[in-house]
C-alpha cells in the first residue's frame, strides 16, 4: 500500500546499521581498504588509529561538529528523562524523553526531524515552566538553541539522493553523451549511496572532456584574479560552474595547480582533497562521478578544458585567453631581455598591474569549507599559487619602479611599490626601491620609516 521509497523509510533502513554514513564501505566488508587517518587530523585525531574508527562506525557516533553537538544534547535529555524517572515519585514523562533522544539518536543526521524533536523538548519545557518548576526555561533555550543546530546543512558525505530506478539509471549511465541525456539530480553533492551503475560505465571508458567540443573554434576568456569570470561569444559560463560547489571546488584546484606550473594533479590525491577522511575505493567512485559531471554537466567550453587519464587531471589553457597566463607570458618576456624595459613595455606592465589587482580565486575558503569543511590541503595550495602571482607582480613592479626612476619620475611607483610590500614583506628589494622613490621626491620621513620597518641598512 505505501511505497517504501519514502526519505524517511530509506533514512531509517541506511541510518539504523551505519548511522547515516552510507557513503562510508562498511568495515566488516572483506577487500574493504582501511580509512587513511592521517589524512582527516581535525577530525580523526593524529594518534587515533583504524581500529579507533571502525569501533566509532559500528557505534554510530558521528564525527562531524554538528553531529557532536547534537548527541551531547540527546545525552543530556536522556539523563534528564532518566532523574524523572528515579526521583520519587517517579514521573513517566521521563520515558517520553528517552524516546525522543533514542529516535533523535538514530535520525542525528537528518534536519527536519532532528529541529522538530528539539522544538518538542523546547515545548516541554514550557509545559514544565508553567507548572511552577523553574528548570524548564533551561530546558527551553536548550531545546530552541540546539533546534537553531538542527538546521545547519548536513555535512556532504552523510546526504542522501533519492534512488533512481535501476532500470532507468542503467539507460542514463550508457546513453551517449550526444544525444543530450544527463543523469538527473545535484551533480555537485556527493552521492550517499551506491552508484555502481555510472561507475562500472567510466571504468570501462573512462570520458573524454569536452565531448563534441571544439575549443579553437569557441575561445575561452578566463579571468581568476578576483571573482571568476569564464565567458564565451560573449557568455557568462562561471555562474553555471558557480551553482555546482563541488564541481566549482575541482575546476579552481586545478586552476591553482596550473598557476603553481604543476598542473598534472593525481587522481589519488584528488579524491582526498573531493572527500578526505573517506575509504579510498569510496574516494575514487566519488571522483569519477564528479568527473563525469565535470566534463558533461557544465558548459562544453569548460569542459573541453578539463582533461584526465587513468592517473592524472589537468587543466588545458593553451586555447585561453587568461589573466594568469598573460602575467607569466610578460614576466618572462622582461626577464629574458635582461636590461631597462622600453616605453611600450612599461605600458603593458601598467596594464598588467591593473588587470591583475585583486585576490586570486577570491572566496576560494568559504567554498572549501562547504565542499570539505577546509579538512584538506587545497586551501594551502590556493595559498602558494597567490604568494607565486604576487612575486610576479612584485617583478613587474622593480622593473616599473626603475623605468620610472630613470624617466625622473619616482613618485610614479610608489604607490605600486607599497602595494607590493604589503603583500611581501620579505622583499627588500623593493623596500630600497620604495625608499629611493621617497628621498628624490623630498619624503625623507618615509623614507626613514621604510628604513626602520625593513630593517634595511643605512647606505
Amino acid at each position: 500500500m505505501f511505497a517504501l521509497e519514502t526519505p524517511w523509510l530509506r533514512a531509517w533502513q541506511f541510518i539504523t546499521p551505519n548511522h547515516g554514513k552510507s557513503g562510508y564501505t562498511r568495515a566488516s566488508l572483506p577487500n574493504t581498504p582501511k580509512p587513511r587517518v592521517e589524512d582527516g587530523p581535525e577530525e580523526e585525531g593524529p594518534r587515533l588509529r583504524v581500529g579507533s574508527i571502525h569501533m566509532l562506525d559500528t557505534l554510530g557516533l558521528p564525527r562531524d561538529r554538528r553531529g557532536i553537538v547534537l548527541l551531547c544534547g540527546y545525552i543530556a535529555v536522556a539523563a534528564f528523562g532518566l532523574l524523572a524517572l528515579l526521583t520519587p515519585p517517579g514521573d513517566p514523562i521521563g520515558w517520553g524523553y528517552i524516546a525522543v533522544a533514542v529516535i533523535g539518536y538514530f535520525f542525528i543526521q537528518t534536519r527536519g526531524l532532528t529541529t522538530f524533536l528539539w522544538l518538542l523538548i523546547a515545548g516541554g519545557g514550557v509545559v514544565v515552566a508553567q507548572a511552577g518548576n523553574p528548570s524548564g526555561w533551561v530546558e527551553v533555550g536548550l531545546g530552541l538553541v540546539l533546534a537553531g543546530i538542527g538546521l545547519i546543512h548536513v555535512p556532504a558525505i552523510y546526504r542522501q539522493q533519492p534512488r533512481p530506478h535501476a532500470d532507468l539509471s542503467v539507460g542514463l549511465a550508457m546513453a551517449p553523451a550526444h544525444a543530450g541525456v544527463v543523469p538527473q539530480g545535484d551533480s555537485s553533492r556527493f552521492l550517499e549511496e551506491s552508484q555502481t551503475q555510472t561507475s562500472r560505465f567510466l571504468e570501462e571508458s573512462d570520458p573524454q572532456p569536452g565531448a563534441g567540443a571544439n575549443p579553437a573554434s569557441t575561445p575561452v576568456s578566463l579571468r581568476c584574479i578576483g571573482q571568476l569570470r569564464l565567458e564565451a561569444a560573449e557568455h557568462d559560463l562561471a555562474s553555471d560552474l558557480e551553482d555546482k560547489p563541488v564541481l566549482a571546488f575541482l575546476f579552481k584546484y586545478l586552476l591553482a595547480h596550473f598557476v603553481l606550473a604543476n598542473p598534472q594533479v593525481a587522481r589519488s590525491g584528488l579524491g582526498d582533497e573531493l572527500s578526505p577522511g573517506v575509504p579510498e575505493a569510496s574516494q575514487r567512485e566519488r571522483l569519477r562521478k564528479q568527473l563525469y559531471d565535470l566534463q558533461r554537466n557544465v558548459a562544453p567550453e569548460v569542459a573541453a578544458l578539463v582533461h584526465s587519464n587513468r592517473t592524472h587531471v589537468w587543466l588545458d589553457l593553451r586555447h585561453t585567453d587568461s589573466d594568469v597566463a598573460e602575467l607569466r607570458d610578460l614576466c618572462s618576456r622582461i626577464r629574458e631581455r635582461g636590461s631597462l624595459i622600453s616605453a611600450d613595455l612599461a605600458a603593458e606592465v601598467h596594464k598588467m598591474l591593473e588587470l591583475t589587482a585583486g585576490e586570486f580565486l577570491a572566496g576560494f575558503e568559504e567554498l572549501e569549507n562547504r565542499v570539505n569543511q577546509g579538512r584538506g590541503t587545497a586551501g594551502q595550495v590556493v595559498a602558494q599559487a597567490r604568494e607565486a602571482i604576487a612575486n610576479q607582480r612584485a617583478e613587474l613592479i622593480r622593473e616599473l619602479a626603475e623605468y620610472q626612476d630613470a624617466m625622473g619620475e619616482p613618485e610614479a611607483s610608489i604607490n605600486y611599490l607599497r602595494d607590493a610590500l604589503d603583500a611581501l614583506p620579505s622583499r627588500q628589494d623593493l623596500a630600497r626601491l620604495l625608499v629611493v622613490a621617497y628621498l628624490k621626491t623630498g619624503q625623507s620621513a618615509r623614507a626613514s620609516e621604510v628604513r626602520r620597518q625593513f630593517a634595511l641598512n643605512l647606505e
